[in-house]
């Protein structure tokens, strides 16, 4: 299945929500920081450019991989960000950040076949502090 089909929904800055990779499917390529065998969901974000997002897993029931993909809702799109495991933790934190309106797709993929409960928030850049 491609990107498009399997787009779950629109986040917005300052949002967390909850959700599953449970029972999804396996996209056929993976990020560059890994995701191979894992299901992944993928969420779509519009930033209206000059700001900068943090993105983070933190608060997942798994490790987790987050990778964005910019524009094309394609697996092949260019992967602008990954991540796997943050601060030491098993939750992933990427940051995003464009000068022009720009949309991302953010997949939610675990490490090693893992897979599980997700937590997805997206904050303003500089309201939490992240490495």
């Amino acid at each position: 299945s491609t990107l498009c089909e399997r787009e779950l929904g629109t986040l917005t800055v300052g949002e967390c929500l909850e959700g599953t990779t449970l029972n999804q499917d396996v996209l056929s390529s993976s990020s560059g920081c890994g995701g191979q065998g894992s299901p992944e969901v993928i969420w779509r974000l519009d930033l209206m450019g000059s700001e900068g997002v943090v993105v983070t897993t933190e608060g997942s029931a798994y490790d987790t991989i987050l990778y964005a993909r910019e524009q094309a809702c394609s697996e092949d799109a260019p992967e602008v960000a990954c991540a796997d495991d943050g601060e030491g933790g098993t939750f992933s934190t990427i940051r995003l950040a464009s000068a022009e309106a720009t949309t991302y797709y953010l997949v939610v993929d675990g490490f090693g076949g893992e897979q599980g409960e997700y937590q997805l928030c997206v904050f303003p850049e500089g309201s939490v502090e992240y490495d």
